[in-house]
């Protein structure tokens, strides 16, 4: 089984779009298995749901197959290596502790429902927190939400900035609570996509203070993101 999975993950890495989804199909099972190791830590974290693991798992495996090398050790093992990598990126885990978060617990206490994992893998890196607000990322966010379509920035400024309730904010907007939401969720997939956006770390969950943390209202994150990838040819 190591050998084919291999072979179709080199065979991806040259380009092979129906080998690279021919191996997603043959190892989804486990890369969501372990990024939903990470899905205590999420709940911890709060800026993660289960949606951004499922996309972790894809993304570590991309990245394991554009960086594959069978002298290396097979596939599941880097596959692994790359699912666990992606998680923690996402969650800005670097080992280093705010102890006020988790005052009197062990910080070699394991995490319930994981294989390996501890508190003091939970923290997130102080710097990282205050990237939140940043500056320059309160101004590209700015930026993003002025090149949304009017309609969509004033819902997502009323609901997440302003901290109004969706049925207030479509109304106060002048739409019904059902538009509001898809006006809402529309907005935020093309904030996902906007250049300013994506060009910070993908830690960066909160836009800033007293905005809440990025929707993630997806049918199927994974395939999305999957096809997305394989439409733009790697």
């Amino acid at each position: 089984m190591s050998e084919e999975m291999n072979a179709l993950a080199m065979k991806a890495q040259n380009g092979n779009r129906k080998a690279l989804l021919q191996l997603w199909q043959g190892v989804s099972r486990l890369a969501y298995k372990i990024a939903m190791r990470y899905k205590r830590i999420a709940d911890l974290n709060g800026a993660v749901d289960t949606d951004d693991l499922k996309q972790c798992a894809f993304l570590g495996f991309y990245e394991a197959v554009q960086g594959f090398d069978p002298l290396q050790g097979s596939f599941p093992s880097v596959l692994s290596y790359g699912v666990r990598s992606a998680c923690r990126s996402a969650l800005g885990l670097t080992g280093r502790e705010r102890k006020e978060h988790y005052t009197a617990i062990s910080l070699d206490a394991p995490i319930p429902g994981t294989d390996d994992l501890t508190i003091a893998d939970t923290i997130q890196d102080p710097a990282s927190a205050d990237a939140f607000e940043q500056t320059e990322l309160r101004q590209d966010i700015e930026k993003a939400l002025h090149r949304l379509p009017d309609d969509m920035e004033s819902i997502i400024r009323l609901h997440d900035l302003e901290g109004l309730g969706l049925e207030e904010a479509s109304a106060k907007a002048g739409h019904a609570t059902n538009t509001g939401r898809k006006l809402r969720r529309k907005g935020f997939y093309k904030l996902r996509q906007d250049r300013c956006i994506r060009d910070h770390d993908p830690s960066v969950r909160l836009i800033y203070k007293g905005f809440r943390a990025w929707d993630r209202d997806w049918t199927s994150v994974v395939e999305e993101e999957a096809f997305r990838r394989i439409s733009r040819g790697y």
